[in-house]
C-alpha cells in the first residue's frame, strides 16, 4: 500500500482499545478497522498519529448484491440560541478586559470601541471552538475536536462570538455610563485602522 498514513482509530463511544492502522485517509482507515472488527454502523473515531487532525465516521454495513455505501461523515447538529447564549457566557469570561481597560480611554468613539472589543474576541476563539465541540459531542455521544476543521463549527463559533462581544459591549456601556450599539446584521463600520493601529496612536 502507497503513500500510507499511521492513524490512531477507536470506537466514539470509547468502548475498546484504539489501534494504529496505515492507510491511505482517515476514511479508508475507519473501513479498515470496521471490516476487521465487523463493527459497522457505529461512530468510529479517527486520528492522525502525529498530527491534531481528527475526524469521525460511520461505517454502513455492506449488503450483499448491493453497491458498496460510501463512509458518511457525522455532521454536527444545529444549536439553539440559548445554546450559543451559555456558551457566549461561559467564553466570555477569558476575555482580556485588561487589554481593553488600558487603551479604552484613548478609542475614539463607537466604530474604534466595537473593533477594538472584536479584534480581542478573536483572541480566545478557541475557548468558544472548544465549548461549541463539547456541546456537540453532548448533544450526539460523538466526538467532535476543536481542532478539527468544520464550516459548520467555524459558522456556530462565528455566532457565539458576536453574542460575546454583544456582552463586553453592554458591560461597557454599563460601567461608562455611554451607549455603543452593537453591530447589526450588513450594518458597515467605519475603517479607522486595526488593533495595532490603534494601539501605535498611544
Amino acid at each position: 500500500m502507497s503513500n500510507t498514513i499511521s492513524y490512531m482509530v477507536k470506537l466514539a463511544s470509547g468502548d475498546g482499545s484504539s489501534e494504529i492502522i496505515k492507510a491511505s485517509s482517515p476514511q479508508e482507515a475507519a473501513e479498515i478497522f470496521a471490516k476487521s472488527k465487523n463493527l459497522y454502523d457505529l461512530k468510529i473515531y479517527v486520528k492522525h498519529s502525529w498530527l491534531s487532525d481528527a475526524y469521525t465516521f460511520e461505517i454502513p454495513k455492506p449488503e450483499a448484491n448491493k453497491s458498496y455505501k460510501p463512509a458518511v461523515q457525522v455532521k454536527p447538529p444545529q444549536l439553539s440560541i440559548v445554546d450559543m447564549a451559555l456558551i457566549a457566557k461561559n467564553s466570555i469570561t477569558h476575555f482580556p478586559y485588561d487589554q481593553f481597560d488600558e487603551v479604552s480611554e484613548f478609542l475614539e468613539g463607537n466604530h474604534e470601541n466595537r473593533r477594538a472589543i472584536s479584534e480581542l474576541n478573536e483572541k480566545i476563539r478557541h475557548i468558544y471552538r472548544e465549548f461549541v465541540s463539547a456541546k456537540f459531542q453532548e448533544l450526539t455521544g460523538s466526538t467532535f475536536h476543536s481542532t478539527q476543521p468544520s464550516p459548520t463549527i467555524e459558522k456556530i463559533v462565528d455566532k457565539t462570538m458576536e453574542l460575546g462581544v454583544r456582552s463586553v459591549l453592554k458591560k461597557y456601556s454599563e460601567s461608562t455610563g455611554t451607549s455603543i450599539s452593537p453591530i447589526l446584521e450588513g450594518q458597515e463600520i467605519e475603517d479607522k485602522g486595526t488593533w495595532d493601529d490603534i494601539k501605535g496612536r498611544i
